[in-house]
């Protein structure tokens, strides 16, 4: 991780990923240890199990998972095998166009953990560790000298194998101190971040420190913005494996006058259920068959199974009466033919939306 500047590795057992050691580990499991760092093996630090998403999760969907269980890195697998890893910073870079034009001072932390620069490292990890933070600020007497984080643990005194406990902070602190001011952009502080690889910045005006900014920081001001932005929007499933029926459907809902629609779409069984378990939606359009041999009964089960009660309509290839008697599905809100998705349907599904929130009309 050191030599890399990486923020964690995966742990594997042949193909199997069995556990993740990331920063957070060598300060909350490594240093309680009191042992040599060459004799800690990785079983005895790591996270497990690994906490992982699909390739098809949404970016927002991530950042809300980073911020919920308060992780930095998501392994991305599919059946079991491991394609990537995205980390809090991927995340940042691409969400940088939401929330960007407020001001540091607006989001930044006032409440910042500072220690002594005469303290040794054990007792700044000791303060990290009880605040279950990330950083402090070194101070000499009421000067800001330098910033000591989870990075600057694992490269300046766990790879050079320092005893924690005799080395004072001030000989492996970052110094001099990078700051932003109160009125600096978001925008301008995330960029200054990615240049410098760093995942914080202390709030400074003159010596003056008056918070710290962190990338988790900018992660929540995003989340409080979207979802103030969701409660004005219908949010909509569409389950098709036909893209170009997906994106016609998707036209069709965007001309709906009476709500604004904000829909997604999926063509595979598991990555459906994981986005459901994950999000409120308002409304699924489902196709009544799908390419892989899974039907509209095999995902209205799985539906229930998962407790998942969010209204559906079939979207059908056949008319939709013969359809509707042949499946036989109580819990289907309404059957909509496919070769009538254009703006004279409208109507018709604009019908449906007082009842998004509620029970399918079946059971109301």
């Amino acid at each position: 991780m050191a030599q890399n500047n990486i923020s964690c590795v995966l742990i594997a057992e042949g193909e199997e990923v069995v556990g993740i050691i990331t920063e957070k580990d060598f300060l909350r499991r490594a240093l309680p240890l009191h042992e040599s760092f060459d004799k800690i093996t990785a079983k005895q630090i790591m996270s497990s199990p690994v906490y992982s998403i699909s390739p098809s999760l949404s970016i927002l969907d991530a950042g809300r998972i980073v911020v919920d269980k308060r992780i930095k890195q998501l392994p991305v697998m599919r059946d079991g095998k491991l394609l990537g890893i995205v980390t809090q910073t991927d995340l940042i870079k691409a969400l940088t166009s939401y929330g960007m034009w407020w001001d540091v001072g607006e989001i930044m932390s006032s409440d910042v953990a500072s220690i002594q620069n005469t303290a040794t490292v054990s007792e700044a990890a000791d303060v990290m560790a009880r605040h279950n933070i990330s950083c402090v600020v070194v101070l000499d007497n009421a000067e800001v000298v330098g910033v000591f984080t989870e990075r600057d643990l694992v490269k300046r005194v766990v790879a050079a194998q320092i005893d924690p406990a005799a080395v004072p902070i001030s000989e492996v602190m970052s110094s001099p101190v990078t700051s932003v001011r109160r009125d600096s952009s978001l925008f301008s502080a995330s960029a200054f971040m990615d240049k410098l690889s760093i995942r914080r910045l202390p709030v400074m005006e003159g010596d003056k420190l008056y918070g710290i900014v962190t990338q988790t920081d900018i992660f929540r001001a995003v989340e409080r913005k979207l979802q103030a932005e969701e409660k004005s929007f219908l949010r909509v499933l569409i389950v098709e494996n036909v893209k170009e029926n997906a994106h016609k459907l998707q036209e069709c809902l965007g001309q709906c006058t009476r709500h604004a629609v904000a829909t997604e779409y999926e063509n595979d069984l598991t990555d459906v259920l994981d986005k459901l378990g994950r999000r409120r939606f308002d409304m699924i359009f489902l196709a009544e068959t799908l390419g892989d041999a899974t039907t509209a009964r095999h995902i209205l089960d799985a539906l229930a199974d998962r407790n998942i009660h969010t209204p559906v309509i079939i979207t059908c290839t056949r008319d939709t009466e013969k359809a509707r008697a042949e499946l036989d599905c109580p819990e289907v809100y309404d059957y909509v033919a496919k070769n009538n998705l254009t703006s004279c349907a409208i109507p018709t599904m604009r019908s449906v939306w007082p009842y998004s929130l509620r029970t399918p009309k079946a059971e109301a």
